[in-house]
């Protein structure tokens, strides 16, 4: 016969530990999401959700709504062709965003060509990283930005390496609590890095909530060829911004192509923006051969003046200012 109070020193733990491992998967809850993978040596026909059967092709992408929690990966040290285009379709959500990214060793790159490498509208909760994004050249026959971005909150840019768009690397555009994060931004046409909306010295509106711009790099924007009646080749521009950070930020050798003699382009800069902070950034000074030798580095042209914080302009004096 059983010991009973044997048994029962047998059974307590078991029941412990059954409850600690349900009260464990409770807590952490099911996988959201599949991984999407896509390599040059894929196929479309695939089902793409393993590295074995990855799929080949933006194209095959573009015909999938994706779900949130969702990962698209693409092979590290791959080219891969076309504009990933994303929709709300695709959207994420506050605890499952939806990823587009590398896998394996080094970055995937994506060739828009003459179009963009990605563009989403309405596609909310995006995270994009560990990318490089190029064009056939601003002046090679790309016409678009390399990254339009377009009414999507809760986009995070993150790690990218962009060049080689007529207009922006980076273009976001009327999006709420967008984060923009080691952004290498070179060799396009308008700007590195672009935030804009529609409002113009409008007060009351304003097209973009939350922005943070860190640690990036605009280097060698020379201007856009297609702007000739206004300033291009600026390395980090925001307006129509409520509550913005621009931080640890640098420019340098940007606008030195710019077809406009009249005014700009600058560094780094806002405009039609309120509650907004730039701080430890370092502009360079500007080469214009159309109009100046160097232009200021830093300016600002604000509905309500806003602290510019531990910067540094090279070569120049720099000008801060503030339209009221």
């Amino acid at each position: 016969m059983i010991n009973q109070s044997l048994m029962e020193r047998s059974i307590v733990p078991t029941v412990l530990l059954l409850l600690t491992c349900l009260w464990f998967a409770s807590c952490t809850g099911p996988t959201v999401g599949s991984t999407y993978y896509i390599s040059a040596d894929g196929n479309d026909s695939y089902s793409g959700l393993s590295e074995g059967k990855a799929w080949q092709s933006i194209e095959r992408i573009n015909e999938q709504d994706f779900a949130p929690g969702d990962r698209i990966l693409f092979q590290g040290g791959d080219i891969f062709q076309g504009t990933i285009t994303l929709s709300a379709e695709d959207a994420g959500t506050l605890s499952a965003r939806l990823t587009v990214s590398s896998f394996g060793e080094g970055t995937a790159i994506i060739s828009g060509e003459e179009a963009e490498g990605l563009q989403a509208v309405s596609c909310h909760y995006l995270t994009i990283e560990k990318l490089e994004f190029t064009g056939m050249g601003r002046n090679s026959g790309n016409t678009k930005d390399g990254l339009l971005i377009h009414q999507c909150n809760g986009i995070v840019i993150h790690k990218l390496e962009v060049h080689g768009f007529q207009h922006s690397g980076v273009h976001v555009h009327q999006c709420n609590d967008a984060v923009i994060k080691y952004v290498y931004a070179h060799e396009n046409g308008f700007a590195g890095i672009h935030v804009s909306g529609t409002t113009i010295w409008d007060t009351a509106k304003y097209d973009n909530h939350n922005l943070y711009i860190g640690y990036c790099i605009a280097e060698n924007n020379p201007g856009d060829p297609s702007v000739l009646t206004n300033h291009s080749g600026n390395g980090i521009l925001a307006s129509s911004v409520k509550g913005g950070t621009i931080e640890y930020c640098e420019a340098f050798n940007n606008g030195w192509d710019m077809q406009w003699t009249e005014n700009g382009p600058v560094g780094i800069w806002i405009w039609d923006c309120t509650d907004f902070i730039i701080q430890h950034c370092i502009s360079h000074p500007l080469l214009n051969a159309s109009q100046y030798s160097m232009v200021p580095s830093f300016t600002e042209e604000a509905s309500i003046p806003f602290p510019l914080w531990f910067c540094k302009t090279l070569g120049s004096p720099g000008l801060f200012s503030a339209t009221q």
